[in-house]
């Protein structure tokens, strides 16, 4: 009775350790305004201010963070009907909520795994809880934490580990089908909150195999049925899927070669690895540069991710309960990381759950470690102790004293570089600085920050850092638009008119050009030039909003013309 009493103390002290430890290490996040995609995802997303009906409050317009994420879509709702826009403080909460019940989620899902694995199961409780520590405090996650419209990474990997973790308490409980149930309706949630979900039933499967079954027949044999629940939750992510709610940044449709981007995919998930070890630089917005062949691929990163999928393959069948760590990890980036291109081909939020696989992997690879050494270098107290028939307690507890203050040591290294990384994230000016001083050759950070500085009042410096985008990417026409706008409104209209005159030289099909070159010649009166402009934009652009604009316009210069 009285260990049942000091057992239940135990796990109440590492749950609030875990929750403290969180929230002390975000504490600094509460303040950061929305920034980068949270504009059009929650500042301009109409539908928030929808509460008619709970359908209403789920649905996202197109081509939003939230779009087919319906569970994202209603807690964004709820956060809105309770702060609005005006208290973004709300917005942070629930995010370090969510990601501390992941924390907790991942400590129940380790500890119950760790005691199924004899060498560690007197200790599972607590290197579970320094797994779940590191993991939570690690400033990696600041990218899917603090930024807030990247709820959906952290959400999503609730609802898996929630799933993983009713499995779990289905082995051995007297009604596994209540649990089967809960893992498959929690996998379906989190098939509503992001496409990272898709792998879950393989990881399951893969979990089940490896740890409880210990075969690939037995596993299907004795839960085909519930497998099959899980696999037809795929029907939920092909059903939200299906209208292409984000056609504009994901999919075959868009103009990145499949080839090209999984060979960047090799210098990126190295990258990734590095930022668990070491996490220096953290970046918001990398816009990783595409590899155009396979001389481009740096040889180091290559071998690194080459030599965690071999290892994770050969696993599989050598190695199976150290193999779902590396399954874990490719089976949740897959969506984001593989063949199927995206318009950014580098995120940190996408780290979010498989960097637990690599703290984990970490945390029990040096458990085994120091059982190794105290095996064959023993402490001479430790032999006397073996002797007197106390074969390991000793030298255990010895060992586990030591991780924990190791632990402590590197959580509190993490937490505080959290806390620092929070900083950046208090104005959308300081965390676009921060991104230009750490990816100079950012394009669409340039332009960010210039819009950073354009609402702060700082037009000079708006001006010059469109120039620097606008140079970086010729191509790049928001910028280029944009700082024909400033030019026109805070230096001269015919400094604008240059400028665009220059532009639409080097991209004489651009309509957007043409009709802002229209509208500054009409502004100066120069009404025959504007006429030639706006025929320019009806000739490229017939039939389109901006087209109709500028016929509208030509008539008006041919009444003003000829009354």
């Amino acid at each position: 009775m009285a260990s049942d009493r000091r057992g239940n103390i135990r796990l109440w002290v590492i749950l609030i350790l875990l929750a403290a430890a969180g929230i002390w290490a975000y504490r600094h996040s509460f303040a950061g305004p929305f920034i980068f995609d949270d504009l059009n995802t929650i500042v301009e997303n109409q539908n928030l201010s929808n509460m008619d009906s709970l359908a209403a409050m789920m649905e996202a317009p197109p081509n939003r963070s939230t779009s087919g994420r319906p569970l994202v879509q209603l807690t964004i709702a709820i956060d809105y009907a309770i702060g609005g826009l005006n208290h973004v403080g709300v917005y942070h909460a629930t995010n370090l909520l969510i990601h501390i019940l992941c924390g907790l989620a991942l400590w129940g899902v380790l500890r119950r795994t760790m005691r199924r694995v004899p060498k560690l199961a007197t200790r599972a409780d607590a290197l579970a809880a320094m797994a779940a520590l590191i993991w939570i405090v690690h400033p990696i996650q600041t990218a899917a934490v603090t930024y807030i419209v990247q709820r959906g990474e952290c959400l999503a990997s609730l609802m898996m580990l929630l799933t993983l973790y009713a499995f779990i308490r289905s082995i051995d409980s007297p009604r596994p089908l209540l649990w089967h149930i809960a893992a498959v309706a929690a996998c379906a949630a989190a098939m509503a909150c992001k496409e990272i979900a898709v792998a879950t039933p393989v990881l399951v499967l893969a979990y089940d195999r490896a740890f409880v079954s210990g075969g690939w027949r037995q596993t299907i044999r004795e839960r085909w049925s519930f497998y099959v629940g899980l696999a037809a939750t795929w029907m939920v992510l092909i059903a939200l899927m299906s209208s292409g709610p984000r056609s504009d940044s994901a999919g075959f449709g868009i103009p990145v070669y499949w080839l090209d981007y999984a060979r960047t995919q090799f210098a990126v998930i190295a990258h990734y690895i590095r930022l668990v070890f070491w996490p220096r630089p953290l970046v918001l917005d990398y816009e990783w540069p595409v590899a155009q062949s396979w001389s481009e691929v740096p040889i180091g990163p290559a071998m690194v991710t080459s030599a965690v999928v071999a290892a994770t393959l050969a696993g599989v069948w050598l190695w199976p309960r150290w193999s779902v760590l590396g399954l874990w990890f490719l089976g949740i980036l897959a969506p984001t990381s593989s063949v199927v291109p995206l318009l950014d081909a580098a995120f940190e939020h996408r780290m979010y759950l498989p960097s637990a696989a690599i703290i984990v992997a970490v945390v029990v690879g040096l458990a085994f470690a120091g059982d190794a050494i105290r095996r064959f270098l023993p402490h001479p107290e430790h032999r006397e102790s073996r002797n007197a028939g106390m074969p390991e307690s000793w030298g255990a507890a010895r060992s586990l004293r030591i991780g924990w203050v190791a632990t402590a040591i590197v959580a509190a290294a993490l937490a505080q570089a959290t806390n620092v990384r929070n900083f950046d994230y208090r104005s959308s000016l300081s965390i676009w600085r921060d991104t230009v001083q750490k990816r100079p050759e950012n394009p669409r950070a340039h332009f960010n920050l210039s819009r950073a500085m354009e609402n702060a009042g700082d037009y000079a410096g708006a001006i010059e850092q469109l120039r620097v985008a606008v140079d970086l990417d010729r191509q790049y026409f928001a910028a280029v638009q944009r700082l024909g706008m400033l030019l026109a409104m805070h230096d001269t209209p015919q400094a604008a008119i240059d400028y665009y005159a220059k532009q639409l030289v080097l991209h004489p099909e651009w309509d957007g050009g043409w009709f802002d070159l229209g509208m500054l010649h009409r502004r100066m009166g120069n009404l025959p030039e504007a006429r030639i402009d706006f025929a320019k934009v009806i000739q490229l652009a017939p039939g389109t909003p901006q087209a109709n604009a500028a016929g509208q316009y030509m008539a008006e210069i041919d009444k003003f013309n000829h009354p």
